[in-house]
């Protein structure tokens, strides 16, 4: 019996690189999106026009990123100023339009109800609610409730 010749082995070696480079790039390109998460794909920079999901989603390595979406209603507390408390629920109906024009929805809501408070919060509620509601939409995200509460602290209670 003869020695295995050692031709086999570098081909060998190679293949297991070519294997494990292969399933290294393959594996993160596939991503699997919940029932309520879009996600909007940026390749190279520029965003593909509709939003993908829920499922699996293939994505480019190296060219293609990802944002995913939560599309499910979020019930925020947003704290306007030191006395006063915003309570919004919000739902996202264009992931693609919310992606590309809003960072922090958070502070969106907060800078927009800080410039329409025009006194008593009670009194302006409604309205702020509504131009909220309007200004919103255009940015793909619906404004379900709104609420401003006012923070009692312990020296106003004595």
């Amino acid at each position: 019996m003869q020695p295995q010749n050692s031709i086999f082995d570098p081909i060998l070696l190679v293949l297991v690189v070519v294997v494990l480079v292969l399933l290294a790039t393959i594996l993160p390109s596939i991503r699997v999106l919940a029932e309520n998460e879009r996600g909007v794909i940026f390749r190279l920079g520029r965003a593909l026009p509709t939003a993908k999901g829920p499922g699996i989603v293939f994505i480019i390595p190296f060219v293609d990123q990802l944002f995913v979406v939560n599309i499910a209603p979020q019930h925020l507390e947003i704290p306007i100023r030191q006395n006063l408390t915003a309570y919004v629920t919000i739902q996202i109906f264009d992931p693609h339009r919310y992606v590309m024009n809003i960072k922090d929805v958070k502070d969106v809501i907060r800078h927009f109800v800080l410039s329409n408070l025009t006194g008593d919060p009670r009194e302006c509620e409604e309205d702020i609610f509504y131009k909220l509601k309007e200004n919103l939409e255009e940015y793909g995200v619906r404004v379900l409730n709104f609420k401003l509460t006012p923070i009692t602290t312990r020296c106003e209670l004595h």
